[in-house]
């Protein structure tokens, strides 16, 4: 019996720590394809990994929209600019720049 309300008070920990986590950090799956497919558009916009100065993903649980998932992006030829880029479906079909904001 004793044994038994251990276990289950570890199990019901655990399992609110991963949602929790999961609801405050995301899906590291979702942040890494998003952050992927950034890098590619980015290529295809014909920068280069020494163009850019800062890259990261954001969530924002919150948020909604399409995906709560973005990427932050500063790169050399505007170095007081940040630039946002999001999915343009919640199909996940292309990435597109969603904003800008200053550093």
């Amino acid at each position: 019996m004793f044994s038994t309300t251990i276990l289950s008070i570890i199990l019901l920990s655990t399992t609110s720590y991963l949602c929790y986590s999961k609801f405050i950090y995301g899906d590291p799956k979702e942040r890494e394809e998003i952050l992927s497919a950034t890098i590619y558009h980015l290529t295809e916009q014909k920068y280069s990994k020494e163009d850019i100065i800062e890259i990261d993903t954001e969530y924002n649980a919150f948020k909604g929209g399409l995906d709560p998932y973005g990427v932050r992006v500063v790169t050399k030829d505007n170095p007081k600019e940040v630039k946002l880029f999001g999915w343009n479906d919640k199909n996940k079909t292309k990435i597109v720049q969603v904003g800008r904001a200053s550093r």
